[in-house]
């Protein structure tokens, strides 16, 4: 950590584009690219200084449980043979003998921002595939989840939180599209799993039991 030459305060209003970081006895800290700006609350001039060890925003891997997911019409999650995430009848003893196509593999994340569960889905069925919602499009891609991701926000990573009033239900709220959610759309004579913007007077297409294999 270093020192730099105080900027006066006219050039500190055009350069001060940024998003306020918190409070501190010096007065407001705020951060730029890899410097973090000072304003002393006894000046009008602004110092900074370079930092090389501030914790950025960031999902940190953590455990990981088989599951299996089901919607309100107790239909079961699985990849069909077109390779997309389809919901349907199936009784246990189905579940068990398609099981690399009925068990996903949740990974916990920690949330350097502390906004919930932070989760990613997976199957292990021909390839390792995630589950991502990129473009607001569901689909699997072709990787396994990665150790940690460097954003505040991903195609990949949902949010899993559990309903108000249904103690059994869970819903999954994208991390990268705010108040998007995973939800059970029929499409013809399939239903499907899609993203969707939450209805606010009531949408339970958005809620899930999720059974845990271990």
């Amino acid at each position: 950590m270093f020192w730099e030459e105080a900027w006066e305060a006219p050039r500190w209003q055009r350069i001060l584009e940024t998003e306020e970081t918190g409070e501190g006895r010096a007065g407001r800290i705020m951060k730029l690219s890899h410097y973090v700006l000072l304003r002393c609350g006894c000046t009008q001039s602004l110092s900074f200084w370079h930092s090389e060890n501030l914790e950025t925003d960031y999902f940190g891997k953590l455990e990981h449980k088989l599951s299996t997911l089901r919607n309100l019409n107790d239909q079961v999650l699985f990849i069909n043979q077109g390779d997309q995430p389809v919901f349907e009848d199936m009784p246990d003893s189905d579940c068990t003998d398609n099981a690399p196509r009925t068990e996903f593999i949740i990974y916990m994340y920690k949330d350097s921002l502390t906004r919930g569960l932070a989760v990613t889905i997976s199957v292990n069925y021909k390839t390792m595939s995630t589950l991502s919602c990129e473009n607001k499009i569901i689909s699997f891609k072709e990787m396994s989840p990665p150790e940690s991701i460097n954003d505040e926000g991903n195609d990949i990573i949902f949010f899993q939180r559990s309903v108000p009033g249904h103690d059994d239900k869970i819903q999954f709220e994208s991390s990268l599209y705010k108040g998007y959610f995973l939800a059970c759309e029929k499409e013809k004579d399939l239903f499907k799993l899609i993203l969707k913007k939450k209805d606010e007077n009531g949408d339970k297409s958005i809620m899930f039991t999720v059974q845990n294999k271990n």
